[in-house]
């Protein structure tokens, strides 16, 4: 699979990161979102989706949508006058 023309990026870091995401998608749909959820003997080399990250995604889209804006992007784009 020819993705790049970028020296540092080959097919093989290609398809590790598709694997990754992949296997990411499929624990999220399985409840898997931490180490502690995983069975044992799975891959451990997914993005763990934790409080740590997912709560102050939370409160950015909140504030975002309190203010008026459709989402916490929105609110960034007006706020560096990209919109």
């Amino acid at each position: 699979m020819d993705v790049c023309e970028l020296s540092y990026v080959n097919d093989s870091i290609v398809q590790r990161f598709v694997n990754r995401c992949n296997r990411s998608i499929q624990y999220w749909n399985d409840g898997i979102y931490t180490l502690e959820d995983l069975p044992e003997g799975f891959d451990d080399n997914f993005i763990k989706l934790d409080n740590a990250i997912i709560q102050p995604a939370y409160e950015a889209y909140e504030a975002a949508t309190a203010y008026g804006y459709a989402s916490e992007n929105q609110m960034l784009y007006t706020a560096n006058g990209v919109v």
